[in-house]
């Protein structure tokens, strides 16, 4: 399926094929030597724990670092070579606001609803208002936690 995916899609050659599987197994062999160790050393439960902290740290940081890229090249594209000063400083201070009012519709959406799951939502809520507003995402009883100390898990 992989060899399929890279020669049709990514228009990957032979070599170009063998060299990625090669890299692909001699990475996974080490990896394989490395968490023994560390398997032996902290227990399973803890190595795995770890490889998911490291897979979801490199899945965000690969996410964010795309985006940015994607989003100052796209706007370079659109801006006036005249304009270019104005046009990064107002991109640079949106971003500074997106850091103050996304943390602030996320607990907004937390304090209404009730739920940790539908506070993830936020990035929709400007357009919430317009598909049916928040009817939808009222707390139904056995949505709320008994102990209000208690959070909902992650894995419920």
């Amino acid at each position: 399926m992989a060899s399929i995916f890279g020669a049709e899609v990514l228009g990957m050659g032979t070599e170009e094929l063998i060299v990625f599987f090669l890299v692909v197994q001699g990475t996974a062999f080490v990896g394989s030597l490395v968490f023994g160790l560390l398997a032996d050393g902290l227990g399973n439960k803890r190595t795995i724990l770890l490889t998911l902290v490291v897979w979801i740290l490199v899945v965000v940081w690969a996410y964010v670092l795309g985006l940015f890229c994607a989003s100052r090249s796209l706007q370079g594209l659109f801006t006036p070579e005249a304009n270019s000063a104005e046009f990064f400083g107002f991109y640079a201070v949106a971003g500074k606001f997106a850091s103050i009012f996304g943390p602030l519709i996320y607990g907004l959406i937390l304090s209404i609803t009730g739920s940790l799951r539908k506070g993830i939502l936020s990035p929709f809520a400007p357009s919430m208002r317009r598909r049916g507003g928040w009817k939808s995402f009222s707390p139904s009883p056995e949505s709320r936690p008994e102990n209000p100390h208690h959070s909902e898990g992650i894995f419920r």
